[in-house]
């Protein structure tokens, strides 16, 4: 009896659920660009993100060629260019328990 009373609110917490989230007010907006095509991104603070992509000819540029990452602000939809100096196609990255951000890239001999 008790395992159905559990089974019967779990149905009902999930049916709840899915209809709140039928009616919420969730939708994309496209409010600026990052200036490079995003591969990897780290949201590091409330309103920044920071973004990777491979080596390519993205739009941003940064001293005199195509930046391969960029800080974007979530408040003012903007991006600032990072001079990446290693091609980070095909990467991965989290934070250190000191809160340093790393991003391992495999290399293609």
């Amino acid at each position: 009896m008790a395992r159905t009373n559990h089974l019967k609110a779990n149905i009902v917490f999930f049916l709840a659920s899915c209809l709140a989230a039928a009616s919420s007010d969730w939708h994309f907006v496209q409010n600026g660009t990052s200036g490079i095509v995003a591969l990897e991104s780290i949201i590091v603070s409330d309103n920044l993100a920071i973004f990777f992509d491979r080596a390519s000819n993205d739009p941003l540029q940064v001293n005199g060629h195509s930046a391969w990452g960029s800080l974007y602000n979530l408040e003012t939809n903007t991006a600032s260019p990072l001079d990446v100096i290693t091609d980070s196609f095909c990467a991965s990255g989290g934070f250190l328990s000191n809160g340093t951000m790393v991003s391992f890239t495999c290399s293609v001999a």
